[in-house]
């Protein structure tokens, strides 16, 4: 959620600390104290001088240790109700140390069968103990601390790791209406797993839109290609248009943004656009018009987005917007280029005079090109060019180029209708919009974005006509009073305020119609998926290192393997492009990465992001081939995990995909 904050495990805290600066006379010493905390290894001891301008340095590598020391380890995630063996190494540094006792303590996640072992040394060396633990079926953060006594020697290690379950978050939810002076009471109650529960309800003088739902579906997905990486800080821009935030709120949306900019620098190619994916060498024209539209908007509201960024991105786009040759599939990238250019007051009004005398325009270029020339001043040439232009889409040919729907191309026009102050159409389009959003319907990440864009411009350029006045109030607490300027009010509560059901009373203490939107949501412990194959083939197999075929379900620990995952396009729906594959493995597991080593880049695939317990990997399949991806593993924790589903599909497309079902396994000695 854009104003929620989730807590994260700190697994590898940095040994550093700075002192100083100090005098110290010519000929002179000076002895210091630097407290080491728990930590086992080598420091580097770094002294820095300066007089007048001179400087020196030295420096020396000094081990940290005691007769006693402990080290445990822990996989970079774990999910609720697995088992796993946590692998404890104590170290006795000195012949005379013989007895270690050792003490393990958690928290609530993480439940212990024993918690005291003893180990025995005759005389310097390490031992492994290996301690069983089950998670609690909940989330959030486990600590795991281990304590090694002998006599008067004492060492101990702390853990936090991440308790979260890889399934989708579950929304369920109605709604209401309450009339002035009405009061009603609204059931609510959580499914999901303990630390993943949230209750909202979302209160408007205007056609609810579901914009909780909408939003986290923008800030959870999963894939970062230029278009979702700005679709997920876009609508965070605007959102005090239309709904009321405070000071925390604001500050993490600032963050958010802020994050966003520093992120879409990595996409920047060498001709000022942006690529689709980081490293890329060509531009991407519609994520290269998506990204500069966020920069400049964010810029203008007062946003810092980095001059030479700016400009470069600039110099592509007046490049690009001279050279392109017009074809009925990229005129609205062309018109949505120009648009961007006169929004940044780098306007190229002759490709502008070029497009429009062209003729035979589709819907949506032609409100682009004309919301061009609003920005520009030239109010009645756009005026003209829309007075009797439906408000529709720009057809279906043209959306595999721009990521779009025509409810994007809707969403693009009540923006266009919103600066131009067309109240009529406007109002007419952004209740259809409202709707669609406001339904159980899939949208892609653009589509949701654009049309969280185009309402909140819309609702942005209205006077305010008195806000919300409402009471409300948790089970039998008191009732607190609202009174809002904004569109949309939302209180949340979590698992924290209350367990399994609750109940929210609203008043309605304005003298307008309210909207009451309330949504529960949470992640289940389990989610499974059916095996399906729509449009696309998945074929998974487990190979050992000399390419036999192995089952997964029991391994031996230590053990490393292969997983190849075969895509296969039947070419139903022609030539597939922006193919995402999500290969989640279980948390026993640990994922090598081969290009840390050496590997080279999979020719195959056109981007591919490696994270702690999954790989993603993006590419193309035309018509009637398959791609395999491998990826190399080695089974690292004893104990029972989970295998999360593995999914492909086309990111801009719901009704292709595949899905192979989850299933648990174990890795045993």
């Amino acid at each position: 959620n854009e104003i929620s904050e989730t807590p994260k495990a700190n697994r590898f805290k940095p040994m550093v600390r700075f002192i100083g600066p100090f005098t110290l006379e010519a000929g002179g010493r000076a002895k210091h104290s630097v407290d080491i905390p728990n930590y086992v290894g080598s420091v580097r001891v770094m002294v820095v001088a300066q007089n007048k301008g001179a400087y020196g340095k030295a420096q020396k590598t000094v081990t940290v240790k005691q007769p006693v020391m402990v080290l445990a380890t822990l996989p970079r995630l774990i999910g609720p109700t697995e088992e796993l063996s946590v692998p404890i190494t104590i170290f006795a540094m000195e012949d005379h140390v013989k007895e270690v006792n050792v003490e393990v303590t958690t928290n609530d996640f993480l439940l212990l069968k024993k918690k005291q072992y003893s180990v025995q040394f005759n005389k310097a060396g390490d031992q492994v103990v290996n301690v069983p633990i089950k998670v609690a079926k909940k989330l959030g953060i486990g600590k795991f601390k281990v304590t090694a006594r002998s006599g008067n020697e004492v060492s101990y290690h702390e853990i936090e790791v991440d308790v979260r379950a890889p399934n989708p978050i579950i929304y369920e939810g109605d709604e209401y209406s309450l009339e002035p002076g009405e009061e009603k009471s609204f059931p609510i109650s959580f499914t999901g797993l303990q630390g993943s529960n949230r209750a909202t309800f979302e209160v408007s003088q205007i056609i609810p839109i579901g914009l909780n739902k909408r939003l986290d579906y923008l800030i959870q997905y999963p894939h970062g290609c230029i278009e979702q990486t700005t679709s997920s800080v876009f609508p965070q821009l605007f959102l005090n248009q239309i709904i009321e935030l405070d000071k925390k709120d604001k500050d993490r949306i600032t963050s958010n943004v802020k994050n966003g900019i520093q992120r879409i620098a990595s996409f920047q190619t060498s001709d000022g656009g942006f690529a689709y994916w980081p490293g890329n060498y060509d531009s991407d024209a519609w994520g290269t018009n998506y990204a500069g539209h966020f920069l400049i908007t964010a810029e203008k509201l007062g946003y810092t987005v980095p001059a030479q960024m700016k400009s470069a991105w600039v110099y592509h786009q007046k490049n690009a917007a001279n050279d392109v040759v017009l074809t009925d599939y990229n005129e609205v990238t062309q018109a949505y280029r120009l648009y961007t250019l006169a929004l940044s007051g780098n306007a190229e009004l002759s490709a502008m005079n070029q497009m429009r005398e062209r003729g035979g325009l589709n819907n949506a270029a032609k409100w682009r090109l004309a919301t061009a020339y609003y920005l520009v001043g030239q109010k009645e040439v756009a005026r003209n060019m829309t007075k009797h232009l439906p408000i529709t889409d720009g057809g279906e040919d043209s959306y595999r180029y721009s990521y779009g729907s025509g409810v994007r191309d809707r969403s693009m026009i009540l923006e266009s209708l919103s600066l131009m102050k067309d109240e009529t159409r406007s109002k007419k389009l952004v209740t259809e919009l409202s709707q669609k959003m406001n339904s159980d319907h899939w949208y892609s990440t653009q589509t949701t974005a654009y049309t969280l864009l185009g309402i909140s411009t819309y609702y942005g350029t209205l006077d305010s006509d008195g806000g919300l006045n409402y009471s409300y109030g948790l089970n039998k607490e008191k009732l607190k009073k609202v009174q809002a300027t904004s569109s949309i009010h939302r209180v949340m509560y979590t698992d924290k305020d209350f367990k399994k059901k609750g109940t929210i009373k609203l008043k309605n203490t304005g003298k307008t119609k309210l909207f009451v939107k309330v949504v529960s949501e949470g992640i289940p412990l389990e989610y499974d998926l059916p095996k399906k194959q729509n449009n696309l083939q998945l074929m998974l197999v487990y190979r050992d290192m000399d390419g036999r075929l192995l089952d997964p379900a029991k391994l031996k620990q230590g053990m490393d393997f292969k997983a190849d995952v075969t895509v296969t396009n039947p070419g139903k729906k022609g030539d597939l492009t922006e193919i995402a594959l999500s290969h989640l493995f279980p948390n026993g597991w640990e994922i090598h990465n081969t290009r840390l080593y050496g590997g080279g880049r999979n020719n195959q695939i056109d981007y591919q992001d490696i994270r702690d317990d999954r790989v993603y990997s993006y590419f193309d399949l035309p018509s009637g081939e398959s791609k395999t991806i491998s990826i190399q593993l080695n089974a690292a924790y004893l104990g029972k995990f989970y295998h999360p589903a593995v999914q492909v599909e086309t990111m801009y497309d719901h009704l292709i995909n595949a899905t192979l079902p989850g299933k648990w396994v174990e890795v045993v000695e």
